[in-house]
């Protein structure tokens, strides 16, 4: 031993005031002197720590409270001290982050890799002005002579004000907010992530796919016995729908093929007539599947194939803008679930989202749909 206390002891202190039965101000005060000194001692320090920072752990504490607190009114004042009026706290920059990870892994959607994302003070209605200039292109001009006019098409999209979305109760044992193993911004974070994700992903692909174009009708698998452009996908399908869009939108920054996983499995079962697979698993760098030279994206609310299903969506994922408000409250539930010794975590958020497209234009994105019969 070298004399020095360790972190372990300075938590377990902490872990003994938070389990007081009249924890008070001076208590209070006292964690947070001494969980500031636990950073200082954190392996590393709390730098890369994706939960780093004091606005970060006051959050966390505050949720560990819950556990121990039996005044409401108590608990009510200290969410105000963290920024909302009505019961409820806003989340720190970091827990907003994890949040939106969490989301992107779950839905393409969500990834600013594959679309463009834009968050906003409130929810109001927003105007998205954009160019298309993919019709134009550069001519040879003789000397002295004129140049012509060949402006860009301007063109806006209105997004709506955007609905609230609720999480739900998540419910988090007493025992389990003691435990000071236990991450309750990481619980939380992924259990919301994954009740937004299918909540609001469904709202996302329909706007996507009301927004796009058809760019290929599926013809089936022509290596197949029965072949079927209602109930499969083939090879050739592929080809045509990353055709059917402009070389100009293919060489922009964000193109992605769009479907969920069973269609994707669906394809990586294509087999030629010795039963070999067409397709081999290839992968960027950064872990996106590769299908035909471009990444694909995860939409767990793309529709399976089916007759009349449009599975596949393929393009300048880019122009499809997914917006929600900067501010995520969550708001605790005490008294409701005591009865099983249990606190409810509730969490609200406003998204939507449109392809910026005009119906007149030719669609950056297009879908792929199966024959109806």
């Amino acid at each position: 031993m070298n004399g020095l206390i360790s972190r372990e002891t300075i938590l377990a202190e902490v872990r003994t005031l938070l389990n007081k039965p009249g924890y008070s101000k001076e208590d209070n005060a006292r964690a947070d002197t001494l969980l500031s000194l636990a950073d200082r001692l954190s392996p590393g320090g709390a730098k890369g720590s994706p939960v780093a920072g004091a606005e970060v752990r006051k959050f966390e504490e505050s949720i560990r409270k819950t556990a121990s607190m039996n005044n409401n009114s108590q608990l009510q004042a200290e969410f105000r001290d963290l920024g909302l009026s009505d019961g409820g706290y806003l989340v720190p920059a970091g827990f907003r982050d994890q949040l939106n990870n969490a989301m992107k892994h779950y839905d393409a959607l969500w990834d600013p890799d594959v679309c463009t994302r834009i968050d906003t003070k409130a929810s109001y209605t927003l105007s998205l002005p954009y160019m298309d200039d993919t019709a134009n292109s550069a001519v040879a001009v003789a000397d002295f002579a004129a140049s012509t006019e060949t402006d860009p098409t301007l063109y806006n999209i209105v997004l709506p004000a955007t609905p609230q979305y609720r999480s739900g109760f998540v419910k988090v044992s007493v025992q389990a907010l003691q435990d000071m193993a236990f991450k309750p911004l990481d619980f939380l974070a992924r259990s919301f992530a994954i009740r937004y994700g299918r909540g609001i992903g469904p709202v996302l692909v329909s706007a996507l796919l009301s927004g796009a174009q058809l760019g290929a009708t599926a013809t089936g698998d022509q290596n197949s016995a029965t072949t079927s452009g209602v109930t499969q996908v083939g090879y050739q399908d592929l080809i045509a729908l990353r055709t059917s869009i402009n070389a100009a939108y293919r060489a922009t920054e964000k193109v992605f093929w769009l479907m969920n996983d069973n269609t994707l499995a669906a394809i990586d079962s294509l087999a030629d007539k010795n039963g070999r697979p067409i397709i081999r698993p290839q992968y960027t760098p950064e872990g996106y599947r590769l299908l035909l030279g471009y990444p694909v994206g995860l939409c767990p609310s793309m529709p399976d194939i089916g007759a009349s299903k449009t599975p596949i969506a393929f393009g300048a994922t880019g122009y499809f803008v997914t917006r929600a408000t900067e501010e995520v409250p969550i708001f605790p539930l005490i008294e409701r679930f005591m009865d099983n010794l249990e606190v409810g975590f509730q969490s609200c958020m406003c998204a939507n989202g449109a392809l910026l497209c005009a119906t007149s234009a030719d669609s950056p994105v297009k879908f792929l749909q199966n024959a109806a019969s």
